[in-house]
């Protein structure tokens, strides 16, 4: 005979259904803006409190919360990563931080490392072509590209060309490795192997995946496997101690410092760059994402109080967004925007915090771009002065440097 098992509000488990008092008129506002009579995306969210380095506090829509009343009746609390949604592309959203933490990890400055912004071309075979897929062909989102660029100003404006190249010299199975230790459970490899679009985010995983890695961020580089029940009440009214409800398992998955290095660029992305419309008034910090065909589009985000993601697509398959109200939606727009409306009731009470200084912080290391990066601006145009004897050319901006600063970073880095 099965043991009863009872909600406890200690779970702290809710699902913002209609009419849900926590809810703002305006967040109600943007989810009909979205339920478009004709194309009907849907949105997924899942927050969780990095305070409590474990608990997923709560989710939408209610169906997701369903599936947890039915892991409860199975007396399981661990989260596996197709509990939610399952596996949607993510772009760059959990790609450019692991791509980033792997860079930093290794002694890359952000600041000082540049790589060109430009079309970029990884022959995999020299009889190959971009048409038919045996080269990997990356362009930017927008198809503008700003030649020499740092790896920060490449986050803020989700260059793909430049994590593209990134990714090649950081390596595709660190990225991999990064991914794992922040929680990701879904499969990343292909046929056995990490493929080198692992940095723009082209293997699928789940949104319980984005938010746990995203929270290990808030929490200053420590993991906690996520779980939905926190205390168990048995029928005689007795706590459930035994079966380790409410423990969370953390293990450290990066430094301090690298966290602390990621944690302000991604900051900085919410303050002026791709995701300014998730800016609240306090401390916050986060990416958007968009596939190539805007048939998934996220932000997933976090504060030192809360780490939330949230999707925005069709559940019943990969079907573009072109024209949700007159706009195709990408992580930047809707994604964002509803990220930022849900966050501001929800921290209502709270006193902004600022993010933590760790410790110590990274030390950089000399760096050179590997044989695949591009070598110039092929979007540079040499300039020439002729004289009534001579023409003299005077060649194109060269690469910057890549040494920096070897010591401790500010704040601000």
């Amino acid at each position: 005979m099965s043991t009863p098992i009872a909600w406890n509000p200690a779970c702290r488990l809710h699902y913002a259904g209609a009419g849900h008092p926590e809810r703002p008129q305006r967040f109600e506002a943007i989810l009909e803006a979205l339920r478009h009579p004709e194309l009907k995306p849907h949105i997924a969210w899942i927050e969780a409190k990095p305070a409590d380095r474990a608990a997923i506090e709560r989710v939408h829509p209610p169906e997701y919360v369903d599936l947890l009343e039915a892991l409860a009746a199975r007396g399981g609390g661990a989260l596996d990563g197709d509990t939610f949604l399952g596996p949607r592309s993510l772009e760059s959203v959990l790609a450019s931080a692991g791509v980033a933490i792997s860079a930093v990890e290794q002694g890359i400055n952000p600041d000082t490392t540049y790589y060109v912004s430009a079309p970029f071309v990884y022959k995999t075979h020299p009889a190959g072509s971009c048409d038919d897929g045996t080269w990997w062909c990356v362009h930017t989102y927008a198809n503008d590209y700003y030649g020499w660029s740092s790896i920060r100003s490449a986050t803020l404006r989700s260059d793909n060309s430049v994590y593209a190249q990134l990714t090649l010299d950081v390596t595709p199975e660190r990225v991999a490795d990064v991914a794992r230790r922040m929680g990701v459970r879904s499969p990343l490899d292909v046929n056995g192997a990490y493929v080198p679009s692992i940095g723009l985010g082209s293997i699928a995983v789940s949104p319980l995946d984005l938010t746990t890695a995203y929270s290990t961020l808030a929490n200053g580089g420590v993991h906690a496997d996520p779980m939905a029940i926190r205390k168990v009440i048995l029928a005689n009214g007795r706590d459930d101690t035994d079966a380790g409800w409410g423990k969370p398992k953390r293990h450290r998955a990066i430094s301090e410092g690298v966290a602390a290095i990621v944690t302000r660029i991604l900051e900085e992305n919410v303050q002026s760059g791709t995701g300014i419309r998730a800016a609240m008034g306090r401390p916050a910090a986060g990416k958007t994402g968009t596939n190539e065909n805007h048939e998934d589009a996220w932000f997933a985000g976090f504060t030192p109080e809360l780490a939330t993601t949230v999707w925005v697509g069709y559940t019943r398959g990969e079907i573009p967004m072109l024209n949700v109200h007159g706009i195709a939606v990408a992580g930047g727009t809707f994604p964002a925007e509803i990220w930022r409306l849900f966050m501001e009731p929800a921290l209502d009470n709270t006193d902004p915090e600022q993010f933590p200084e760790p410790s110590s912080w990274p030390t950089w290391k000399p760096f050179t771009r590997g044989k695949y990066a591009l070598a110039y601006d092929p979007s540079a145009t040499p300039s020439t002065t002729t004289t009534s004897t001579t023409t003299e050319t005077t060649p194109a901006k060269p690469p910057p440097s890549d040494s920096g600063p070897r010591s401790r970073c500010s704040h601000n880095c």
